[in-house]
């Protein structure tokens, strides 16, 4: 992983993923759940379509 990928994912907060979510036209209900995973960040973030 480049300095520039470990920045970047220190800097990955709940409130990026969400507005990274809503740039898509997705429209969150705010709550974002932590899945288990060893390999991988993983979340789930309730939606609807518009």
């Amino acid at each position: 992983m480049s300095e520039t990928e470990q920045k970047d994912f220190a800097e990955l907060n709940p409130d990026r993923v969400i507005d990274a979510v809503e740039s898509l036209g997705f429209i969150s209900d705010m709550r974002v759940f932590a899945l288990n995973s060893y390999d991988t960040l993983n979340a789930h973030i309730p939606t609807q379509h518009p």
